[in-house]
């Protein structure tokens, strides 16, 4: 088919399709991939879930009745740990309540079964298109929050405020749970003291100890299970690291400290653009 053959006019994005007939998940990967996107798939709601907590995907193509869990229960699981990821319902059983309920849940749309492929690829290149589109704006106000706070750091405001200030542009900026500038003590050389923080206590950092990882790699990005070299307790459930990272504080090329920021939800990743 004619739109088989073009490819999407977006961004390289990778699809997930979830649904428990396996001719369907095929001709969906096949497709999607004639298109140019990345496509992966799995039978049911817990396998996309379980894949999604170690794998990131754009879009999530999910069919309404599967065994173990609907539809509409795995796009409120996936709403509540990843904001960003677009969710397109698809059911042969469709109801102007179902359609409703999406709609509420997030999903992007609503497509009834038998469809053609040429549906299914409109849908996915506009959804990944307004994606594209609020992530540009996301980093437009990143950028701005950053600008302004550069020209905050240029005034006359106390170093106290001005740290603070930062603690929170990075806590804002980032959606991150915990935030902390730590600094080389005046009064007791070779140890480290938090400057300013947010959240920082509910982690448990070894602040010595990812001193040395920042400097050695001259900032971080990273995920929650490469933690446990810098953590001072193990972590908990309620209390886990997801992601991470930090930058070194440098005074006239050399590091006396470091900014770090946490993130305890495991699917809210940074990138190496927020480092």
């Amino acid at each position: 088919m004619e739109a088989e053959q073009k490819e999407l006019e977006c961004p390289p994005s990778r699809v997930l399709v979830v649904d428990d007939e396996p001719l369907i998940r095929e001709l969906l990967v096949e497709c999607l991939e004639i298109a140019g996107l990345t496509a992966d798939a799995v039978d049911c709601g817990p396998a996309a879930l379980k894949l999604m907590k170690t794998e990131s995907f754009d879009l999530v193509l999910t069919d309404m009745k599967m065994p173990e869990m609907t539809g509409l229960e795995l796009i409120r699981r996936i709403r509540d740990f990843d904001e960003d990821v677009v969710t397109i319902m698809m059911t042969g059983f469709g109801t102007v309540e179902s359609a409703i309920e999406a709609m509420k849940l997030g999903s992007f749309d609503y497509i009834l079964k038998p469809f053609k492929t040429e549906q299914i690829l409109t849908l996915v290149t506009k959804a990944l298109r307004e994606q594209q589109l609020s992530r540009e704006n996301v980093a437009l106000r990143e950028t701005v929050g950053i600008y302004e706070l550069s020209e905050a750091l240029s005034s006359s405001m106390p170093l106290d405020d001005q740290l603070e200030l930062i603690v929170s542009t990075v806590r804002n900026q980032f959606r991150a749970d915990c935030v902390s500038i730590v600094v080389a003590d005046p009064e007791k050389p070779g140890t480290l003291i938090e400057k300013a923080g947010f959240g920082s206590d509910r982690v448990g950092i070894n602040r010595e100890a990812l001193f040395q990882e920042v400097v050695n790699g001259q900032g971080l990005v990273g995920l929650g299970n490469e933690t446990c070299s810098w953590m001072n307790r193990p972590q908990t459930a309620e209390h886990k690291v997801g992601a991470y990272m930090a930058v070194p504080l440098k005074m006239r090329g050399s590091p006396f400290g470091f900014l770090a920021a946490m993130s305890l939800n495991s699917a809210a990743l940074f990138r190496e653009g927020q480092r």
